[in-house]
């Protein structure tokens, strides 16, 4: 498998981990990385030596999540913009808790179709 087919994503704290995985891996860029109800850890200095700014990355929350709050979804998108990633796909899912949907789970098949060739 080549690596620019390989997306690594994860759910709430798997998300986090799947971002800095996905940032962290400089051998060759991957295809992407896909967020679920995740956040960004305090140290965003992750992101000032990462310069494949192309990266896809796609962030999905629901609105109504106790566990992680759709706070920091918006805060990490914000980041990922104000350090100039182009291809960041954000959704967010309304009256979603701390978990994914049918509708969530179509949105990243369809998000994937764009990049996998």
């Amino acid at each position: 498998i080549l690596p620019k087919n390989i997306f690594i994503g994860g759910f709430s704290q798997g998300g986090a981990l799947s971002l800095i995985s996905g940032l962290k891996y400089d051998k060759e860029k991957i295809g992407g990385i896909i967020i679920m109800s995740g956040w960004i850890f305090s140290n965003t200095t992750l992101f000032d030596n990462y310069y494949e700014k192309d990266i896809p990355i796609f962030i999905g929350h629901g609105d109504n999540d106790k566990v992680v709050l759709y706070d920091c979804a918006e805060k990490l998108n914000n980041i990922l913009i104000n350090k100039k990633f182009s291809k960041v796909t954000f959704k967010k899912y309304n009256n979603m808790s701390h978990n994914s949907s049918n509708k969530e789970i179509d949105d990243i098949i369809d998000w994937l179709k764009n990049f996998i060739i």
